[in-house]
């Protein structure tokens, strides 16, 4: 086969080969990356490989082609990498996959002149060894190992895979004492009897975390507590940069760097086996974590080109009130419908979560009613006062949002609550609950009232639109649009744009003429609708929010420029007197 240029991962691995005491590298899912010498293997991860990430090094050689046409049966090649003779053998059996690459039986000299090689003991009488495996090359007798595994000119410490799940090598390996001039049968793991691979290790129970873990959950502990004391919401750590906290909505980067050796050990101990798997399969995992005294956060993991990446947002370490969040009285009316679709929107960011929060604390304080939620993961836990609440959580307690909310209709509920309307099915169960007697509250990621209206109807096929408008006219009972502007001397204040369900508004959705909606919003304020730029003009008039920001978030920038130059015309005098 033609040579090969190894990606930067399986380079580093490659050069564990140019020590003369490194006879193989072995690479067999669900294992530590191994080093093969005639005194032992040596690991050079802290956490055992996945069959992704094994695949993932030799991706653009050989081996690739090679590991993925594999039937179960090892198969031997020889092959060049990087300018480099190498003998490899894979095997892929199940959910098991190995790779072992040595050097050949009889490495080719070399260009120019070279010492000879040193002689090669005899081997002991001996079985020879199993398909498949590897032929070992011991190091000379009287040579010592040496102390530490890392290829020089580079020490141990910078071995980095930049794999997920692959920790870089902290500490050299132990000291081998020197090996004696005797004949020596090679102990190789790459050697040993594994010929069908048939069944899988099973891996041990979980024991808690690790010591490693424990003290990545510690560091991520104090820098969650140093974001919430500088009233972030969001906090964002990166293999190799410093971490950042998300403070009125700009990234600060915070003093400390990120190990990508930190950020493994730390889903290890945020994650259980089924949340592994999922993130091993999609490469992203959404999930929540107790981390006191710090508090409550929503964590996204995610794969990056050098191991793990981590965007936290903080939830409130108390269930928010609409007062404590700044947001207008009339949003409370919500709380009294005993049935309908009520839906609170906004880009990514800007709130939903705790807004709705609030709205469920404020039913769950003043009625007594069965309140169901399903969430992605849950957010805010809310305590038992007058209202029963179940929360369940998506890919833990339910597959997903459209089979928990056909359950929650057999559970007598009064309230139900969506995490985030995402699909068609949801939607479609959520309107059927809504015109069947249930309250329905849910968010969505979309800019405006009437883009979220758009949006509901669009993730129907044409042939159906007709009766969704007709279905949704009749149980919309409120949109709450908002956004987080940043305030004068500093934090977040909401901007809101309200709109309630009446007859004309149901009457526009009904005939398709939602092109109408700002004429309704401007005459529709004795009905409890607020227009966005209108709220913007009360927190520029409040002192809140500087003009030139409130401009930037205004839908009509010329009909806000107006208001605003109008509300800050000095009034005309009654008489002509001064």
């Amino acid at each position: 086969m033609s040579a090969q240029a190894p990606n930067a991962s399986l380079l580093t691995l490659l050069r564990c080969l140019d020590r003369e005491d490194i006879s193989a590298l072995e690479l067999v899912s669900g294992e530590l990356a191994r080093a093969v010498r005639a005194t032992g293997a040596v690991p050079l991860t802290k956490a055992p490989l996945t069959a992704a990430q094994i695949e993932a090094l030799v991706q653009g050689t050989p081996l690739a082609a090679a590991l993925a046409a594999n039937s179960g049966t090892p198969q031997t090649l020889s092959v060049a990498l990087s300018g480099r003779p190498l003998r490899v053998v894979v095997q892929r059996q199940g959910d098991r996959t190995r790779v072992a690459i040595g050097r050949p039986l009889e490495e080719p000299p070399g260009d120019g002149p070279q010492a000879a090689p040193p002689a090669r003991p005899e081997r002991a009488q001996s079985a020879p060894p199993p398909p498949g495996s590897i032929e070992l090359k011991p190091a000379p007798a009287a040579a010592a190992a040496p102390a530490a595994l890392a290829p020089p000119p580079q020490s141990a410490d910078a071995i980095d895979l930049g794999l997920p799940g692959v920790l870089r090598a902290s500490a050299p390996a132990p000291a081998v004492p020197a090996t004696p001039a005797a004949p020596v049968v090679p102990a190789a793991p790459v050697a040993e009897a594994q010929p069908a691979m048939s069944a899988p290790p099973v891996a041990p129970a979980a024991a808690g975390p690790t010591p490693q873990g424990s003290g990545a959950l510690a560091q991520l502990t104090a820098w969650v507590q140093q974001a919430r004391a500088a009233r972030a919401s969001d906090v964002h750590l990166i293999p190799d940069q410093p971490w950042r906290s998300r403070v009125a909505g700009q990234l600060t980067p915070q003093g400390e760097t990120v190990e990508a050796a930190t950020l493994t050990a730390l889903a290890d101990a945020l994650m259980d086996g089924s949340q592994r798997a999922r993130l091993d399969s999609v490469g992203y995992l959404d999930l929540a974590a107790e981390l006191p005294p710090a508090g409550r956060v929503r964590i996204n993991i995610s794969r990056h080109p050098r191991g793990l990446k981590m965007c936290l947002r903080l939830v409130p370490l108390e269930v928010p009130t609409l007062e404590a969040l700044g947001l207008p009285e009339d949003l409370a009316a919500v709380c009294r419908y005993h049935q309908g679709l009520a839906i609170v929107s906004g880009p990514s960011g800007h709130g939903k979560t705790s807004t709705l929060a609030a709205l469920i604390n404020r039913i769950n304080h003043h009625s007594a009613h069965h309140i169901i939620l399903v969430e992605d993961p849950i957010e805010v836990v809310h305590p038992v006062a007058r209202a029963l609440i179940s929360q369940r959580q998506v890919g833990r307690d339910t597959q997903s949002y459209a089979r928990a909310l056909k359950a929650a209709l057999r559970e007598d509920p009064d309230v139900i609550v969506v995490g985030e309307l995402r699909d068609r099915e949801t939607v479609e169960i959520a309107l059927g609950a809504a015109e069947t007697g249930h309250l329905v509250l849910a968010t969505m990621n979309t800019r405006s009232a009437a883009k979220t209206i758009d949006r509901l109807i669009d993730l129907f096929p044409p042939e159906d639109q007709a009766q969704v408008r007709s279905t949704l006219a009749g149980s919309l009972k409120m949109v709450i649009s908002q956004r987080l502007l940043p305030g004068v001397g500093g934090g977040q204040v909401p901007a809101v744009e309200l709109l309630t369900g009446s007859v004309p508004l149901w009457a526009l959705i009904r005939d398709n003429k939602l092109f109408q909606l700002p004429s309704l919003q401007q005459r529709g304020r004795s009905a409890g609708m607020i227009r966005l730029d209108t709220s913007l003009l009360a927190l520029v008039q409040a002192g809140k929010v500087a003009p030139e920001v409130a401009r930037g978030y205004a839908e009509n920038v010329q009909e806000f420029d107006r208001l605003l130059a109008g509300a800050q015309a000095p009034a005309t005098p009654a008489s002509g007197r001064p």
